[in-house]
């Protein structure tokens, strides 16, 4: 059995819709008696606008009392929702021994089965069991690994992503170091992994073993992602079951019922809404001030780390150092962009001084001066639908252009 690949949990009947004229979900359950807390929640849409109150319903549409006032919202013009919990109600989840991701983003800790001829057998929070097909792994890493061996999966797995990989790799931790093994996944059990190496099949213990790292994920989308306040996430279709849970359906856990209490966050992913990180610039143009070119980077920053700004992290965005130009071509085929924009957090605070701009065939359409490290970001939303060539400028300020690593944090487009 050959093991290298993604996962796309398909969210089924009742899910959040994503695409005009998609089925609105329906609820399961009735809304939760007057005597249970109230679901605070914060819903951020596409255009940016962001609504907070107390659920009142969550399917077909969401409902959300705002004071005096009710407002009602498509799930179609949802991009995320973040319930407002205690920190105090979140119970403490058990830990299992190895920690699985999937290409569609789904990341939780399980505890592993014997391996079948299906993919792997495993168990989440004991009572959940299913068999994740072989073709869907990204990447395994036991819970227990040292540092060394983590910072080597991480290396492996940020240099498939950034440049491909011929071969599955296998860390095996020895001495306190990490030794990276390059060859073809055949199976993974609960207490060995058969690996061919050297043209040769070889059954390695998980005591020996620090993680896996597969070559070649396939690439496929689901409809949502669920994150939950312990950083386990889960990729597919929901079904709302009143106001006190959620029900994730995938192809590995038929239901998969989540409190409240316990999610951190949902996205919905939306046909109206395109990264333009995911997308293929026609140019980029960089004039260095003292020799030092820098290239442009999406979803992380210049130096390889997380985006984050004024302290959020942003899993999406486009980096460019001073003096520099990103043109996307758009032919008059989107709607508006949205965004934030600042200097990454990595730098320090104060340091970096840019000007930010967005063209639209040469007009400035968005202007942000002055723009420093530790400043908030900016946002910014504007029309684009006549334009053809979308351009991204960054230009150093008073400082000239040190530390100037300007982000454009969760730009999207939408239709």
């Amino acid at each position: 059995m050959r093991v290298s690949g993604s996962i796309a949990i398909l969210i089924c009947c009742t899910m959040p819709p994503v695409a005009r004229g998609a089925q609105h979900p329906t609820a399961t359950a009735p809304a939760v008696a007057a005597t249970t807390d109230p679901l605070v929640i914060a819903v951020s849409l596409l255009d940016g606008d962001r609504v907070m109150g107390v659920a009142r319903a969550l399917a077909p549409a969401i409902v959300v009392q705002v004071a005096e006032e009710t407002r009602t919202i498509a799930w179609e013009d949802v991009l995320r929702i973040e319930p407002q919990q205690d920190e105090r109600s979140l119970s403490e989840a058990a830990v299992e021994p190895y920690r699985l991701e999937l290409s569609d983003g789904s990341a939780f800790s399980v505890a592993l089965g014997d391996a079948t001829s299906d993919g792997v057998s495993i168990r989440f929070r004991k009572r959940h069991r299913g068999v994740v097909p072989a073709e869907i792994i990204s990447t395994m890493v036991r819970a227990d690994s040292a540092a060394p061996v983590r910072n080597q999966l991480n290396e492996l797995r940020d240099k498939r992503d950034r440049d491909g990989a011929a071969r599955d790799a296998v860390v095996i931790a020895r001495a306190g170091k990490a030794l990276v093994l390059r060859g073809v996944v055949e199976s993974i059990g609960a207490e060995r992994v058969r690996f061919v190496w050297n043209g040769r099949e070889r059954a390695l213990p998980w005591k020996r073993v620090g993680g896996i790292v597969m070559a070649s994920p396939q690439r496929r989308g689901s409809r949502a992602l669920v994150t939950l306040r312990n950083q386990d996430r889960f990729a597919g279709s929901l079904e709302v079951d009143g106001l006190e849970r959620l029900i994730v359906r995938s192809s590995i856990f038929e239901s998969l019922s989540i409190p409240w209490s316990e999610i951190a966050h949902i996205d919905v992913r939306s046909d109206r809404l395109v990264f333009l990180s995911d997308l293929k610039p026609l140019r980029y143009e960089h004039e260095p001030l003292f020799g030092v070119r820098w290239r442009y980077t999406t979803d992380e920053s210049l130096t390889g780390a997380p985006l984050v700004l004024d302290g959020q992290a942003y899993a999406k965005g486009i980096v460019m150092h001073s003096a520099s130009r990103l043109t996307y071509r758009l032919e008059r085929q989107a709607g508006k962009l949205a965004g934030k924009a600042g200097i990454l957090d990595e730098v320090g605070p104060g340091r970096g001084n840019v000007t930010m701009r967005i063209l639209g065939d040469d007009e400035v359409l968005w202007e942000g001066e002055n723009i420093r490290g530790g400043d908030p970001p900016r946002d910014f939303i504007v029309d684009v639908s006549r334009v053809r060539e979308l351009t991204l400028t960054v230009e150093y300020g008073d400082d000239l252009d040190l530390a100037d690593h300007a982000c454009w944090a969760f730009v999207r487009v939408i239709q």
